[in-house]
């Protein structure tokens, strides 16, 4: 399988604006939208506030994960990065390594609690 030249663009750009009503990332140049919190299910919130900080926090404790874990773990991130960006192909989400997926993650949850803050004050 050959692989692509780098073009010298970054496959992932999360460079958003804050003063968008909603964040916006590029994937491969292509803008997408993140979804509102509120626009997520309760399963995916529930993974997004407890899942996740769990298994960062075992990650930097280096505990060890058996590769069921692991998977699951996977299957979370891949599923709540997809949940979040809105109208993205899952062929161009699965271009994403998991590392990128976690970001997508970070700035989704970073954007969206600074937000809260604000409409709450």
């Amino acid at each position: 399988m050959k692989r692509k030249k780098p073009t010298g663009k970054p496959l992932l750009d999360l460079t958003t604006n804050g003063r968008s009503p909603r964040a916006v990332i590029a994937i491969d140049g292509q803008p997408y939208t993140l979804r509102r919190p509120q626009e997520l299910s309760l399963v995916d919130l529930h993974a997004l506030s407890t899942k996740i900080p769990q298994a960062v926090q075992a990650l930097e404790k280096g505990d060890a994960m058996t590769q069921t874990e692991r998977a699951d773990v996977s299957a979370v991130i891949t599923r709540l990065c997809g949940a979040i960006v809105v109208d993205a192909p899952p062929a161009v989400l699965a271009r994403l390594t998991e590392l990128q997926r976690v970001q997508v993650i970070d700035v989704f949850h970073t954007t969206t609690s600074g937000r809260q803050r604000r409409q709450r004050a």
